[in-house]
């Protein structure tokens, strides 16, 4: 049963993110484009806080400078250690995001 409800978790964060990262024209975004999404951590808080209402409580919705973008990656990584059960190895670093670095641990 914990096998099913996973997948149909993983189905269902697939689907939230699509919609996400999708264009306006509806068409999908390449991985750069994907990457730079990611890049300030909005997206990241929201799949948090969709995953676990409250998981994260406070983060910049439209960050303007670099420390904000930082913020919000570290309030994710936080997130994923306290609510989801990951160990720091398992994670990306955040200025691997921030600077497209080794952006394959970010996946």
């Amino acid at each position: 049963m914990i096998m099913y409800h996973n997948v149909m978790i993983s189905i269902d964060l697939i689907l939230f993110l699509g919609k996400l990262v999708r264009r306006n024209d509806g068409s999908c975004n390449k991985l750069l484009d994907f990457a730079i999404q990611l890049n300030n951590g909005v997206i990241l808080c929201e799949v948090a806080n969709y995953l676990q209402p409250g998981a994260i409580k406070q983060f910049h919705r439209r960050p303007g400078l670099k420390f904000d973008c930082m913020h919000n990656i570290d309030a994710f990584r936080k997130s994923c250690i306290h609510y989801f059960g990951m160990q720091t190895y398992e994670l990306f670093e955040s200025q691997e995001l921030l600077y497209y670095e080794h952006f394959e641990k970010v996946i």
